[in-house]
């Protein structure tokens, strides 16, 4: 006799967030187990509700892809390269966010309540995490000293919002050309980051015209 199939909850939860991305979250637990080659029943014995299950599915990791590459470094890279490949990964992290969130509110279900969950919400941790790199990177001098918390949250409000348009006007707001998009966003930053920049608040006053004379 062939023993049952044995599917961890890593597997459930990632073939319940495909079917629902596919389908929406009105997909049947018996679609979800079908593509799991398990019963409904064992999936409501792991999560007592489709709710629940659906709730589990659409929370966002704790551990975020895209923390491993910005707490490895800074880098001995150009600093200009390795803010990339962080915008990069960041940028398809934000666009998998976006349409988790727009099924848990189609859902029903208040997202306020998912980031409750944790014990420091994710948006917070993801500012934390960019804040400490830019302190890093200003210690080894590859960018001015500042408040890296707002540059933290200027890089993810660029990286979240074309996300957020792309999936509501079914294409990017300025250019198909993903690359090119990042690339124009790391240089506007860099180019404001540079230790010999000037800061705003250091601007001297502009010389006086030459006065004319009558």
């Amino acid at each position: 006799m062939a023993r049952p199939q044995t599917v961890t909850d890593d597997e459930i939860l990632q073939t319940t967030l495909d079917c629902i991305l596919e389908r929406g979250s009105s997909v049947s637990l018996d679609v979800i187990a079908g593509k799991l080659g398990v019963s409904a029943q064992a999936l409501l014995k792991r999560f007592h509700s489709k709710k629940e299950l659906v709730f589990a599915a659409l929370r966002p990791p704790e551990d975020c892809p895209w923390h491993q590459l910005v707490l490895a470094g800074p880098t001995d890279a150009p600093v200009e390269e390795q803010l990339h490949d962080i915008a990069r990964e960041m940028s398809l992290f934000f666009v998998d966010i976006v349409r988790r969130f727009a099924v848990l509110r189609f859902s029903g279900l208040d997202p306020r309540t998912m980031l409750q969950s944790y014990s420091e919400p994710p948006p917070l941790v993801d500012i934390r995490v960019l804040c400490e790199w830019f302190d890093r990177a200003a210690e080894r001098g590859l960018v001015r000293s500042g408040d890296h918390r707002t540059t933290a949250l200027m890089l993810m409000s660029a990286l979240h919002t074309p996300a957020m348009l792309e999936d509501c006007m079914g294409c990017h707001p300025i250019s198909d050309d993903r690359e090119q998009n990042l690339k124009a966003i790391v240089d506007l930053l860099i180019a404001g980051l540079r230790p010999d920049a000037t800061p705003a608040h250091d601007v001297t006053a502009a010389p006086e015209h030459d006065q004319l004379t009558v």
